[in-house]
């Protein structure tokens, strides 16, 4: 995060509270204002906690399967993948609080720490839906991704033959 996000406003997907105190704490500890949020907390915690995090006030929010789906803060650049997940929908869900367009954003940094990249495919990958029960798909095989061995960006394969 300090190396390639730093300063973005930022949303961590964390598999459980205790880890999501954790690490919002090692924020703090850092100078990087940050907040925990997950569903023991009660209303108007969560309610203060998006709005500080929504102006700015915090930096970088934890979270525990609150901002899974539905959240929707078009200035988040950055999502951090601290859990894995066993479904492309719940990967695609968290990589939507990040992806908004917003006036002024290029781009998103998303940093997985699990490699659910590799299972389930880029943010931007060409998706497959069924109507009779089989599973959401990543692209047709040719879409293979590949990681940078100087700078470890992810890239699919179809668009680094285009750099």
């Amino acid at each position: 995060w300090q190396k390639h996000a730093q300063g973005r406003k930022t949303i961590v997907f964390c598999p459980s509270v205790k880890m999501a105190e954790e690490w919002a704490a090692e924020w703090r500890n850092q100078g990087v204002a940050a907040g925990c949020i997950h569903g023991e907390l009660d209303d108007d915690k969560r309610r203060q906690l998006l709005a500080d995090h929504s102006d700015g006030k915090l930096r970088v929010l934890t979270s525990v399967q609150v901002l899974t789906e539905g959240y929707d803060d078009p200035t988040v650049s950055c999502s951090i993948h601290a859990r894995r997940y066993g479904s492309a929908g719940g990967w695609i869900q968290t990589n939507g609080r990040g992806v908004r367009a917003s006036p002024g954003k290029k781009n998103c940094v998303v940093i997985d720490l699990h490699g659910s990249v590799y299972l389930w495919g880029t943010p931007d990958s060409d998706r497959f839906y069924s109507l009779d029960g089989r599973a959401i798909r990543t692209g047709d095989g040719s879409e293979a991704i590949r990681q940078c061995k100087v700078c470890q960006r992810i890239v699919s394969m179809a668009l680094s033959r285009l750099l």
